[in-house]
């Protein structure tokens, strides 16, 4: 399998470029695993985001490595549902999967400070509403208008 780099300014530009150039000699297994690759980084990317700018690491105040470290323990668990979450969203809009791991205590505690979604609390609508308390508006004429960090970009 050739493993040729290929430079450009835009880096997806490279990565597919890889990938053309890396599959024209490869096995189907070998041009699996390069997928998985890049799937897996995707993923890795996605769990990032969403644990310094959803759950909040980038606007800690931390100094102290050893504090720093307890708050990305409990932050990771936090960004890992929100991930979670919003990949039901997108693929599973109108189901229930995501009512069952959010548990009737958080979504009482969104009902309370929302009321209750038309519909149930779909995927969709937990999405939104958890998105709602980190700023995003969720105003319909205004779609993807936000006055601060969410949970679903």
């Amino acid at each position: 399998m050739r493993q040729g780099r290929v430079r450009r300014k835009n880096p997806r530009v490279r990565h597919h470029a890889l990938i053309a150039q890396v599959s024209r000699n490869a096995t189907k297994d070998q041009v699996r695993r390069i997928v998985g690759c890049y799937t897996a980084r995707w993923w890795i990317e996605e769990y990032h985001n969403a644990l310094k700018s959803r759950a909040g690491v980038e606007t800690s105040q931390l100094e102290r490595a050893d504090r720093l470290e307890a708050l990305i323990a409990v932050l990771a668990v936090v960004a890992v549902r929100l991930l979670g979450t919003k990949l039901l969203a997108r693929s599973h809009p109108a189901s229930f999967e995501a009512a069952a791991s959010f548990g009737p205590q958080m979504l009482a505690m969104l009902e309370t400070k929302y009321g209750p979604p038309k519909g149930g609390w779909t995927n969709q609508n937990i999405l939104t509403a958890t998105a709602r308390l980190g700023g995003f508006l969720a105003r319909k004429h205004r779609a993807g208008k936000r006055s601060g960090a969410t949970a679903s970009d």
